[in-house]
């Protein structure tokens, strides 16, 4: 009853739409058959970078059990249905890998139908921003935790430079100045290489490393942070110049269902 009463109403728009002077054929034209044509285009190469994709992995006879499965087909349908509605490459590589995720390494969780949600109100830019600070999280703490141990190094060794010099004018023997200031040189000049590694690993913070303006950075991670995907810190002076933006547990869980770290 309800597909013959959304005919009915498509065919009464139709109608209406025809009669508007000298633009009613032409949309609708554009609304429908030629955005049917585009939905059905958009599936077709879904489902062929889908079949390209299952062409580099390796199928168990298991796999196939779970294409039966109603959670399957309920993902499936809902995916198909967001591919259709999407130009966007980067989320439809995102839909094809919780699908493909869902037949070779599928995990029961009540956040898949949420997971395809937030991924279809992400623009490319906020998922690539997303993706950066997750996979670029780790390295960057590595980094962070070795220049704060470095530079208490430096500091130490700057107060036994002190402390040398004042035994040394009271006539009383301490630590060689030649010796500490070569360890402190060695340790400034690792401090700097930490410094500039820092500023590179750290890029991601940055409106340029997305290409985007700075306007559009900064609203993209606001809305990031509304929607609860990220969350916005700010770092201590020695630490890092940038906010710090770091994602959430729910997006660590997206990211990492869907695969982030696949290549195609």
């Amino acid at each position: 009853m309800t597909e013959k009463k959304n005919e009915v109403f498509l065919s009464t728009l139709k109608g209406l739409i025809g009669v508007i002077p000298y633009f009613g054929a032409a949309i609708n034209e554009a609304l429908f058959e030629h955005r049917a044509r585009v939905k059905q285009r958009r599936v077709n190469d879904f489902i062929e970078a889908l079949g390209a994709y299952f062409m580099t992995r390796k199928v168990e006879e298991s796999n196939l059990e779970q294409i039966s499965s109603e959670q399957f087909g309920d993902i499936f349908e809902t995916i198909i249905k967001e591919v259709a509605g999407t130009s966007s490459d980067e989320k439809k590589k995102r839909f094809k890998l919780i699908l493909a995720n869902q037949l070779l390494n599928p995990i029961k969780t009540e956040f898949v139908e949420v997971y395809i949600d937030v991924i279809s109100k992400l623009n490319d830019a906020q998922i690539k921003i997303l993706a950066a600070h997750y996979i670029m999280k780790e390295d960057y703490e590595k980094l962070k935790k070795m220049r704060i141990s470095l530079l208490l190094d430096v500091e130490q060794l700057k107060q036994k430079l002190t402390e040398e010099m004042v035994i040394g004018a009271r006539g009383i023997k301490g630590f060689t100045r030649k010796m500490i200031n070569k360890k402190l040189a060695e340790a400034e000049l690792e401090l700097k290489k930490f410094d500039e590694a820092l500023e590179v690993t750290e890029g991601y913070r940055d409106h340029s490393y997305y290409g985007i303006s700075e306007g559009e950075f900064y609203y993209y991670k606001q809305d990031l942070v509304a929607k609860g995907i990220m969350q916005e810190f700010i770092s201590a002076p020695y630490i890092s110049k940038y906010s710090f933006l770091d994602v959430t547990d729910f997006a660590i869980g997206l990211l990492e269902f869907i695969n982030e770290g696949e290549t195609d």
